[in-house]
C-alpha cells in the first residue's frame, strides 16, 4: 500500500494534516506469462509484474497534488521522506513553492515509523551537518598553510 502522510510541525506540535494512501493492485497472473523450454523440457516459468502502471501512479500523484495544493499554513521548510525510486516523482507533483522549501530528503519507506522517529532523524541529521561543518581540515598541506607564521 502506497502512503503519504502530509504532517505540520508548530511550535513543538506535529499535526497531521492529511493522509492519502492507495491500495496495492494484485498483478494478473496470466498477464505477460512465459516460459523457458529447452529439448522438451520446461526449465522455468515466471511472469512479468508491474504492480503500479502508470495510470494508477499518475492518479496518486494526482491525489497527493492536489492535497498539498490546499494547504494554506505557511512553511519555511520542507522534509521529504520516501522510497528512492518514488522520490523523483513525488517531488515533481508537489506545487513550485513547496518543493523550493524542500531541505532535507530522506530515501527510505518510513510509512511503519513514528512521528516521533522521523523528527528524532531529522535532529540527527542536523547535528551531523553541524558536526562536519565544524570539523577542523585534517590534510597537511591546509594545516600547514592554517599555522600561523612565527614572527621575526
Amino acid at each position: 500500500m502506497k502512503v503519504v502522510r502530509i504532517y505540520r510541525l508548530h511550535d513543538g506540535i506535529l499535526k497531521l494534516i492529511e493522509s492519502i494512501s492507495q491500495p496495492t493492485v494484485a498483478p494478473n497472473r496470466q498477464k505477460g506469462r512465459f516460459e523457458h523450454r529447452t529439448s522438451g523440457q520446461m526449465m522455468g516459468s515466471g511472469e512479468v509484474m508491474n504492480r503500479y502502471s502508470k495510470e494508477e501512479q499518475c492518479r496518486f500523484l494526482s491525489e497527493i497534488n492536489k492535497a498539498t495544493k490546499k494547504i494554506r499554513a505557511h512553511y519555511d521548510r520542507v522534509f521529504l521522506f520516501a522510497p528512492l525510486r518514488f522520490s523523483v516523482a513525488l517531488q515533481s507533483a508537489l506545487p513550485k513553492k513547496m518543493q523550493e522549501k524542500i531541505t532535507r530528503k530522506f530515501s527510505g519507506n518510513y510509512t511503519n515509523k513514528h512521528e516521533t522517529d522521523l523528527l528524532a532523524m531529522i535532529k540527527e541529521r542536523r547535528l551531523q551537518r553541524k558536526k562536519q561543518n565544524s570539523t577542523a581540515p585534517r590534510r597537511k598541506e591546509v594545516i600547514k598553510l592554517l599555522k600561523p607564521k612565527p614572527r621575526k
